[in-house]
């Protein structure tokens, strides 16, 4: 499924199975089922209201998460705890009785969806601390035995499903392209270490307030920039920042530049007319970068790939650690003027307004 990079919608979830609200989510308990099929299970939202859920013959199963419907069925009919669906429901309010004997309002359902599922014991930190691994619509929690969700981790995005609204994609690449710039992200893969962030987290966990956010990590790749002969992606790997108790997030970006007939990828110092050492000269004098020694570590630590491509100019980024005198991550940005075209190759300035149909 192609994932769209736009402003993301805010989604209200309403649990309620009266007046004219027509859906509920919540954790399922208390499944029945009859001939091998679910005829009704409890829903308990967030505020811990239980409400009966009967299913009719005709209902329509699905998933958001990575289930097709027979096995979102099976999860369902295995009672297993901490699954997560949202129920669609048409009808007025009826009741369920428990086979305990407890009486609920509830509802006729239409379609049921998992949300999401928990896999016991899924993984473990290094001393044996059992984890168990919930999955989401878009990624899984790592979680201690005590619910305590110690980092999420976001499923990966790109180059095959990332579109940016305006830019040419993946898919407007040659055939040979497209398969050579798979082949070099897949190769490159994941450029964090879940393992060693989970550490992290767990050593941390017991200084994080309340309130505070669960600790995320992710990895995106985009369409940034193209023109006729060049196409330009951006990759981003977001970390928490651990030690302080708050859900601040520390990014790397990484530009890469590739034929877009041939797919090769294109040494980021090739795309400039002049050698390395004088690129950097230029680009820290066209960014007006003079201080020292802030001047003398960016000509040092300054690498093609931290050079990132966009339709109206290029920023260069450098990552936290990276400069021995800046406490955070650093970077300028450049239009493309007189200036910076001088020591650009011409066939490397994207276009400002790319073509949005396959060539």
């Amino acid at each position: 499924m192609k994932k769209f990079f736009l402003p993301a919608l805010t989604l209200l979830i309403l649990t309620a199975c009266s007046g004219s609200h027509r859906f509920l989510s919540g954790e399922v308990s208390d499944v029945r089922t009859e001939d091998g099929e679910i005829v009704s299970f409890v829903l308990t939202d967030e505020e811990g209201k239980r409400t009966g859920v009967l299913v009719p013959e005709d209902a329509h199963f699905t998933s958001r998460v990575d289930l097709d419907a027979e096995a979102e069925k099976e999860l369902l009919l295995s009672g297993r705890p901490g699954t997560s669906v949202r129920v669609e429901y048409n009808g007025k309010k009826t009741s369920l009785t428990t086979e305990g004997g407890e009486k609920l309002p509830a509802c006729t359902a239409w379609f049921v969806a998992v949300n999401g599922y928990l896999e016991p014991d899924a993984a473990a930190l290094r001393d044996g601390t059992p984890l168990d691994l919930f999955h989401w619509t878009s990624g899984v929690s790592y979680r201690l035995k005590d619910g305590t969700d110690l980092l999420y981790v976001r499923d990966s995005v790109g180059p095959e499903n990332s579109v940016v609204a305006g830019q040419e994609s993946y898919d407007d690449l040659s055939e040979t392209a497209r398969q050579k710039v798979a082949a070099c992200f897949r190769d490159r893969g994941l450029l964090y270490d879940v393992a060693e962030e989970l550490e992290k987290s767990y050593a941390h966990y017991q200084t994080r307030s309340p309130n505070k956010p669960t600790p995320c990590v992710g990895q995106d790749i985009s369409p940034a920039a193209s023109n006729d002969r060049v196409m330009y992606f951006l990759t981003t790997v977001d970390t928490p920042i651990h030690g302080d108790g708050s859900a601040n997030m520390e990014q790397m970006r990484i530009s890469d530049a590739f034929d877009r007939e041939t797919g090769e990828r294109i040494d980021g110092w090739d795309l400039f007319a002049c050698s390395p050492e004088e690129a950097k000269r230029a680009l820290l004098d066209l960014a007006r970068i003079t201080e020292q020694p802030l001047r003398s570590e960016m000509e040092a630590a300054l690498r093609p790939e931290c050079i990132v491509f966009f339709p109206s100019g290029i920023e260069g980024w450098f990552p936290k650690g990276s400069l021995p005198s800046q406490d955070a991550s650093f970077g300028f940005g450049l239009d493309y003027d007189d200036g910076l075209r001088a020591i650009l190759q011409p066939w490397a300035v994207p276009l400002a307004e790319p073509q949005t149909a396959a060539q």
